[in-house]
């Protein structure tokens, strides 16, 4: 048999007073398979099942189980609870047949604007239109910045030559130029002579002629070979405004080849 359990119930039993509620301690022993049939009640309201013909103590109430007393007045409707939770959606119904058609509504509100949609593909090229006829010319517009310079072109031909001007008119006269010389004296200056058989390309010595008084008017030489042999001035100049100066180089060798030098003096 198990351990006595307590549980608190709202028992109703009869006293001489009539039948009362009391919330009370219920003591049961044991587990019993059948229904007990009568309860012990004790002076502080403990409360035992028992079970056929067992007996009650001495300070206990027996109250019989199975007695049905006279039925009580209907209580007042409690208030209403809360709404249960929503069913599950049931099976979807038969379609139902067609109705009739309706009567045609009126036109509604135009809507607003519709999204613009992608750019659709390019269409084959149409056939060219007809000319238009010409419009009417434009007014002129602003005249433009001036463009960077080009490049320079090529020189063009040279052109024919002009006709001769006019001769200008006679210029005032100069100033009066000094006093030229009166007359000029050839002077001859000691010649060099280059010894035969010499090799081409052999200079001379440098030879010159000196105006004693006056000063050079010109100068140059001469130069004279002998048996075959063939010479040249390499040089032949005024060296100061009284000297002149020159020398012979050998062309052809040879016989000898001289040089003698001159100066135009003035007096």
């Amino acid at each position: 048999m198990s351990a006595l359990g307590r549980i608190i119930v709202p028992f109703l039993f009869a006293t001489l007073g009539g039948v009362i509620a009391v919330p009370t301690y219920v003591a049961v022993r044991g587990e019993q398979s059948a229904s007990p049939s009568h309860a012990c009640v004790g002076a502080y309201g403990e409360v035992r099942f028992g079970f056929g013909g067992a007996a009650c103590a001495a300070n206990e109430t027996r109250l019989a189980l199975d007695v049905r007393g006279p039925a009580g007045a209907s209580g007042s409707t409690g208030p209403t609870g809360k709404a249960g939770p929503t069913g599950a959606t049931g099976a979807a119904g038969a379609p139902g047949p067609a109705g009739a058609t309706g009567p045609v509504g009126p036109a509604g509100a135009t809507g607003a604007d519709g999204v613009i949609g992608p750019t659709g593909l390019r269409g084959p090229t149409g056939a060219a239109g007809a000319a238009g006829a010409t419009g009417p010319a434009g007014a002129d517009g602003a005249i433009g910045p001036i463009g960077p310079t080009g490049a320079t072109g090529p020189t063009g031909a040279t052109g024919g030559t002009g006709p001769t001007g006019a001769g200008g008119a006679a210029g005032p006269a100069g100033p009066t130029g000094p006093t030229g010389p009166s007359g000029a004296t050839l002077v001859t200056g000691a010649s060099a002579t280059i010894p035969a058989l010499s090799a081409t390309g052999t200079l001379s010595s440098s030879v010159t002629a000196t105006c004693a008084t006056g000063v050079i008017l010109g100068g140059g030489a001469q130069i004279s070979g002998a048996v075959g042999a063939v010479g040249a001035l390499v040089s032949s100049y005024p060296s100061s405004t009284t000297v002149w100066t020159a020398q012979a180089v050998v062309l052809v060798s040879g016989g000898t080849v001289t040089v003698t030098p001159y100066a135009l003096c003035s007096q």
